[in-house]
């Protein structure tokens, strides 16, 4: 449900980038079949709680992005 609406907010604008954009956005699939793995380690090695720690710099890097980080137009300091 989440890639529906993350995918036209990526490529939006993006013009002659358009093709490396989409490629990132399927490397950030192919990192959601890497991440559970993690999970499910430190799952068996600790707790289920602790686990979730894995999970957490992605789902705070969503939010960002779901506010902000789709109107950023230029990566600069």
């Amino acid at each position: 449900m989440i890639w529906a609406g993350i995918w036209p907010l990526a490529l939006n604008d993006l013009g002659r980038h358009l093709k490396i954009g989409a490629s990132l956005l399927i490397m950030g699939l192919c990192g959601n079949a890497i991440l559970p793995l993690f999970y499910g380690y430190f799952a068996d090695h600790f707790s289920l709680r602790q686990a979730y720690w894995v999970l957490l710099p992605c789902y705070f890097y969503l939010i960002f992005y779901a506010f902000y980080g789709h109107k950023v137009k230029k990566w600069s300091f």
